[in-house]
């Protein structure tokens, strides 16, 4: 990948996530999203070893812009009640 890379979005089942996130930390990257379907608990805690800052159990959708769809609609009722 050509230019600075900040952080990785992972979007693989949770079985290959580990490669995925040693990978990450060994590359020096530190922010890594875990798509929903991609998290487990083993994953967030292997995460945590490695000192990345993990986002996991949140759909990307709902924040990348633009919002559209359905997910207009969840990001609205998150934000609705303080969750977002």
């Amino acid at each position: 990948v050509k230019g600075k890379v900040d952080g990785v979005w992972v979007c693989v089942p949770p079985a290959k996530g580990v490669h995925v996130l040693r990978e990450a930390a060994a590359a020096g990257l530190r922010r890594v999203w875990l798509q929903m379907g991609a998290e487990s608990p083993e994953l967030v805690k292997l995460g945590g070893e490695l000192g990345l800052e993990l986002v996991a159990g949140k759909c990307i959708l709902m924040y990348a812009q633009p919002v559209t769809s359905f997910h207009k609609f969840h990001r609205f009722f998150w934000k609705l009640i303080g969750r977002l």
